[in-house]
């Protein structure tokens, strides 16, 4: 085999591990952003039942907004 040929190779095979990689990163930051989906939701529908219930009493006052959301206004 050349050199030529063989840097190919090798080549190639760096591409397909950085692409194994770089797969696997994909689905990890996927399961990661399905998981916090999942504990937003389960966070609203506690606030929901508490205020339904009133075990949570509403105060405008005390809102806070992290600095994406009023960034983002």
């Amino acid at each position: 085999m050349t050199a030529a040929r063989h840097g190919l190779w090798q080549s190639m095979a760096m591409t397909a591990e950085r692409h194994r990689l770089w797969q696997g990163m994909v689905t990890t930051a996927a399961s990661v952003q399905t998981g916090n989906e999942q504990r937003c939701q389960q966070e609203i529908e506690h606030t929901k039942h508490g205020l339904e219930s009133g075990s949570i009493t509403y105060d405008p006052a005390k809102l806070k907004f992290s600095d994406d959301i009023k960034d983002s206004r």
